[in-house]
């Protein structure tokens, strides 16, 4: 936990990723749900999704569950959304393949913002091999 928590705080300088993996029944939910509670006690912006092999945590819902995350907690990032989403007859990205979802959902409303987004935000993802296809 020392290593992630000391990843968390130089996390401000660009994106980072930090891939936590292992065999099954290592403990790696453990560790992701108590740096999640770690990273909300240090005040940092954080979104969760954690799959566990049902329905309502398929892959296709992953990226819409962060970026509803990163709207309620970044007001620029929710208007730009919001206008897009607003302006846009075709929804169908949303539950349409990755791809699709990451540009509709997170590059083009963040290439729209002028002023720097917010503060640092870490994503925890946790057992992605248990979610179906999206």
């Amino acid at each position: 936990m020392e290593q992630l928590e000391t990843w968390i705080k130089g996390s401000e300088q660009q994106a980072v990723f930090y891939w936590l993996f292992g065999h099954a029944g290592t403990g790696k939910s453990c560790v992701a749900n108590t740096l999640a509670a770690r990273v909300e006690e240090l005040g940092f912006a954080l979104s969760c999704f954690f799959c566990d092999g049902s329905q309502t945590r398929s892959a296709g819902k992953i990226l819409p569950t962060l970026a509803m995350r990163f709207a309620k907690q970044h007001p620029i990032y929710r208007d730009e959304l919001l206008d897009l989403l607003h302006g846009n007859k075709d929804l169908s990205a949303i539950s349409g393949d990755l791809e699709r979802q990451f540009s509709l959902l997170f590059e083009r409303p963040l290439s729209k913002m002028t002023t720097a987004p917010f503060r640092p935000h870490i994503v925890i993802i946790d057992a992605l091999d248990e979610c179906g296809s999206p």
